[in-house]
């Protein structure tokens, strides 16, 4: 899975998300916060399709979302939570719009980090602030 392959390679998670919250924060310029053990109970169990990089963007996202001192397994996105019903849930467009914007907002509108944390280039990010609308 991390290093290796396999669910077995489970106990690199806990060090590899730390590094990872780690290298989130300093690119968004917020303190480090601390991983609820909840939290790491909640990503210890998850498959991780994607691997490295899925579980990089649910940190970074969850650093985003973390208003506190602590990552909480509700700043954790996994394919959303059962408590969410057909009706309340977003669109796709919405969705992504939501997205743009808090981390526009995490970065003080610093546009190339803002390119680098949701992984498309300049003249992308560049479109979709004014499909939507949305401040720098």
């Amino acid at each position: 899975m991390f290093r290796g392959s396999g669910r077995e390679r489970l106990d690199d998670l806990p060090e590899l998300a730390e590094y990872l919250v780690e290298r989130a924060s300093r690119a968004l310029h917020h303190e480090t916060p601390v991983i609820a053990r909840e939290m790491m109970d909640v990503m210890l169990r998850h498959r991780w399709p994607g691997n490295v990089r899925e579980l990089e963007n649910c940190l970074t996202r969850a650093v985003v979302l973390a208003t506190g001192e602590v990552i909480r397994p509700e700043h954790l996105a996994l394919g959303g939570t059962p408590a969410e019903s057909p009706a309340h849930l977003a669109t796709l467009e919405e969705l992504e719009r939501e997205h743009v914007e808090r981390v526009l907002a995490a970065t003080g509108g610093h546009k190339a980090r803002t390119a680098e944390i949701l992984g498309v280039g300049r003249p992308r990010l560049n479109r979709l602030i004014e499909k939507y609308e949305l401040e720098p």
